[in-house]
């Protein structure tokens, strides 16, 4: 259920990220929100099982396409529109908390990554561990990915680098060379969930500066 429904959010991100680089009201297409008032809980829903069960007055990431609501640590799942409401705050931290990191052999990412030679659950444990030179091993992935491990990629990065702090990863950024720094910083804004100078300059301060260094 994990590779089906992660497939799923990539293929409809690139729609919605797409949003961002082009709506004059990106805000409009994903926001923070809450329940509607009255409603005490709604379960988010995957594939008829309950993802987690989103509580009163609990903030939560909005995507109006394809109506999937994501909470901080990383769980996400589909509620209906008309039982969330928007609300004006700013983004909540994601720290993937519940996010398993572990991959079998029939994801595509896993796949892709034994092509190279690369052990893909030592080097996701090696980058939780907060090690440079895994970090810039599973960036160099990129290189490799194509079709479904392609859209499987960013969803997981995105996820890791949020497990980094931004003296970390703006200290990791510094070491790489010029041509993949700039890299580096795309992938950062093109695989982030929500409008990411907004959410970067919440969080991650540091590392947006380098961003904007190499626009």
């Amino acid at each position: 259920m994990k590779m089906f429904f992660t497939s799923i959010l990539i293929l409809t991100s690139a729609t919605i990220f797409g949003q961002l680089n082009s709506s004059s009201d990106p805000s409009s297409n994903v926001f923070v929100a809450m329940l509607e008032p009255g409603l005490d809980s709604v379960k988010a829903i995957v594939n008829d099982s309950t993802m987690f069960v989103a509580a009163k007055g609990q903030l939560i990431l909005y995507w109006n396409y394809p109506q999937t609501a994501f909470i901080a640590d990383g769980r996400n799942g589909y509620i209906p529109p008309e039982k969330i409401q928007r609300v004006d705050t700013s983004y909540f931290k994601f720290n993937f908390s519940q996010h398993k990191f572990i991959y079998e052999k029939d994801y595509e990412l896993w796949q892709s990554a034994q092509t190279s030679g690369v052990d893909l659950n030592s080097l996701v444990k090696r980058i939780q561990n907060k090690d440079n030179n895994a970090l810039l091993q599973f960036f160099k992935l990129r290189e490799v990915v194509d079709g479904a491990s392609a859209e499987e990629f960013p969803y997981e990065f995105w996820a890791l680098i949020n497990l980094w702090t931004d003296n970390e990863l703006s200290n990791f950024i510094r070491t790489l060379s010029v041509s993949d720094k700039k890299d580096f910083c795309f992938l950062l804004i093109e695989s982030s969930y929500c409008d990411p100078y907004n959410y970067y300059k919440l969080y991650y301060p540091l590392t947006l500066n380098l961003i904007k260094g190499v626009k």
